[in-house]
């Protein structure tokens, strides 16, 4: 700050006073004094304010660090629950597999112990079937079932062998077999398969069918008809006999004693 009381002592020894200069100066002097302070003040107040905001970065840089360390914190803490819980999880990963490994040797014998008795089961099965089919060639007979609703009569092979169909087999479609019955027959025949007020009713018939050869054949069948209780079908099942054998022997033999009676009247 300028000295202006030494240099009015200055100018007072030199000579050089005058009280209208010495007003100015000191005037001038006041103002650059009261122009500095103010510079000063402002200096300062931006030193101070400078200060503030020194201490909030301050405060906030520690807060950060405080946040930091405690997200650390969490984060060790959560890592290491996760490797408790990896270790967990692989123990149980481990005991679940030993547990199916074992469920699945037990399961496997099961399986094997099923699959021989479904085996023998099978083998047994084909052995009464055989037995079965030498028995219905043995008899003549071919088991049959009618669905009704759709027309479809499903026999076993030796309807074949019946209806003497050696290069083609029998569709299983029930106006086929109407094919092969005698005009004579085919409305007696289809109101027995057919009928709606039979029910749980045994009942047989004998007719003659024509083969594709023009030879003819006597059969014999015998069906019961039945509600199938989850198709709600009306549903028809027997068996086919080919009696054309016994048939031709009555026949004749009422035609002997046909003749046998004529010839007692003759002589009487």
């Amino acid at each position: 700050m300028p000295n202006f009381t030494h240099e009015n002592k200055s100018k007072k020894t030199a000579g050089i006073s005058s009280s209208g200069t010495n007003e100015n100066l000191l005037t001038a002097g006041e103002t650059n004094k009261e122009n500095m302070d103010s510079l000063f003040a402002a200096k300062e107040e931006k030193i101070q304010e400078l200060s503030r905001k020194v201490a909030q970065l301050k405060e906030q840089v520690a807060g950060q660090r405080k946040l930091l360390r405690k997200e650390s914190d969490e984060r060790i803490k959560t890592r290491k629950k996760l490797l408790d819980a990896y270790s967990e999880l692989e123990e149980r990963v481990v005991s679940r597999t030993e547990d199916l490994n074992k469920d699945k040797h037990e399961l496997k014998a099961l399986v094997d112990k099923h699959t021989r008795s479904l085996r023998n089961t099978n083998i047994a099965l084909q052995k009464s079937e055989k037995r079965y089919s030498l028995a219905q060639q043995a008899a003549r007979i071919a088991s049959w079932e009618l669905d009704i609703k759709r027309r479809n009569l499903t026999c076993s092979e030796h309807i074949n062998t019946i209806l003497d169909l050696d290069e083609q087999k029998f569709d299983g479609n029930f106006d086929t077999f109407m094919g092969f019955v005698d005009n004579r027959y085919k409305d007696e025949i289809e109101h027995f398969f057919l009928e709606p007020e039979r029910s749980d009713q045994y009942s047989s018939i004998e007719f003659q069918i024509v083969l594709s050869n023009g030879q003819g054949k006597w059969l014999a069948v015998d069906g019961n008809k039945f509600l199938d209780s989850e198709s709600k079908d009306t549903r028809t099942i027997g068996i086919f006999q080919d009696i054309t054998e016994r048939k031709e022997a009555q026949l004749q033999l009422d035609e002997y004693q046909k003749n046998l009676e004529l010839l007692i009247q003759e002589r009487t």
